[in-house]
């Protein structure tokens, strides 16, 4: 059978440092600590890619099975693609004015500085690097309805960064954002509902929250989206609106949605049956960095279905595979080594691949394990 339902994991949601909705181009306006403070201007910024993802038996990208890509760090530090602006060196304009902006009541500066001193030292950008004190610039600016401040404390607050974790007031601050617009705490919000992190799990209201950010193109949204639709969760069967939604994700260079699109045609769920479309779609996913497409590539070129037969082929994409840890891969090109199946025979390394996978509690490994052992 194909589709075993391996467990990986690789979706966006927090990493490193995210992403704020708008760039800065600085001009001067006073000193804070004896240097420089300077305040922003908008012009757009690059989205940077960040993804998550998860797949569960069937597999397709699902939310009943949680795995964590080594690479691209744990679920929960990448609740968006755009947070905290770009870290990157800004060209700098010098203002006339030179305002000791310490000096005054913080009351008294206006949101849009105290967002700017709150980016300055998040960043170490001009003064000495402190998240407390940017959280504490997030917050007055916040407490004044900016938007791009509140949206920064939520991701805050959401990692615990300069704050104390609360993950119940992030959920508080991106509903707030999402309310006004905001396509990425929209995204952000529907994925904590979806996962019942920070508040009470609802299916219903994370599809209403990634049906807002997917009308205004957040593909993470439109694959999240594609899957619920799929599986019927928290909104009626549909897998030909799933399909359609992944496809706009596809567009995006989404890569599990790449995936999960090739799922579909493979089984002709939601779409007609192309087992071709299948393998041009998981070929994408793979050069994108999802690596279950190189398993469920090289099972394709291993039996010839919807490729031309090419076992060593497959061989190395399962080797890219197993060795990214993909349990299934590793035992699967256990079988191919112990047969001489498009490699060498080295029953050795097949045992080796065997016990390797058996040891991360696949039951399948340890029968071939067993019987290995037994046979050599």
């Amino acid at each position: 059978m194909f589709f075993r339902g391996t467990r990986v994991l690789s979706a966006s949601g927090m990493g490193g440092q995210c992403r704020a909705p708008l760039g800065m181009g600085c001009r001067r306006v006073g000193s804070l600590e004896g240097r420089r403070v300077f305040q922003s201007s908008r012009r757009p910024l690059p989205v940077e890619r960040m993804w998550c993802v998860d797949m569960h038996r069937t597999g397709l990208y699902s939310r009943r099975f949680f795995a964590t890509r080594i690479e691209e760090g744990s679920e929960h530090s990448k609740m968006s693609e755009e947070a905290f602006v770009n870290k990157g060196p800004e060209k700098r304009r010098v203002g006339e004015e030179d305002v000791d902006l310490l000096s005054k009541d913080p009351n008294q500066v206006d949101a849009e500085t105290q967002f700017n001193l709150g980016l300055q030292f998040l960043h170490g950008d001009g003064v000495a690097q402190d998240v407390v004190r940017a959280a504490e610039y997030f917050e007055q600016a916040a407490l004044q309805r900016y938007e791009p401040a509140q949206f920064n404390l939520a991701v805050m607050y959401f990692k615990g960064e300069g704050v104390m974790q609360d993950k119940a007031k992030a959920a508080e601050l991106f509903k707030t954002v999402a309310l006004q617009g905001n396509k990425i705490a929209q995204y952000s919000l529907g994925r904590m509902y979806e996962k019942g992190d920070g508040v009470i799990q609802d299916m219903q209201e994370a599809v209403k929250f990634y049906e807002q950010a997917a009308l205004q193109g957040v593909a993470q949204a439109q694959s999240r989206l594609g899957v619920m639709y799929f599986e019927g969760d928290g909104v009626a069967q549909d897998k030909s609106k799933a399909a359609m939604l992944l496809a706009k994700a596809v567009l995006q260079e989404h890569p599990e949605a790449h995936y999960n699109l090739g799922v579909m045609f493979f089984r002709g769920e939601g779409v007609t049956q192309n087992k071709a479309n299948a393998a041009k779609l998981y070929k994408k996913a793979a050069l994108l960095g999802f690596t279950q497409a190189n398993l469920n590539l090289g099972m394709m070129y291993l039996s010839g279905e919807g490729v031309d037969e090419d076992k060593k082929m497959a061989a190395k994409l399962l080797e890219q595979a197993a060795s990214k840890g993909l349990i299934e891969a590793q035992w699967r090109l256990g079988v191919m080594y112990y047969e001489g199946d498009g490699v060498t025979q080295d029953k050795a390394e097949a045992i080796k691949l065997f016990k390797k996978a058996a040891l991360q509690g696949d039951a399948e490994a340890a029968e071939l394990l067993e019987k290995a052992t037994n046979w050599k």
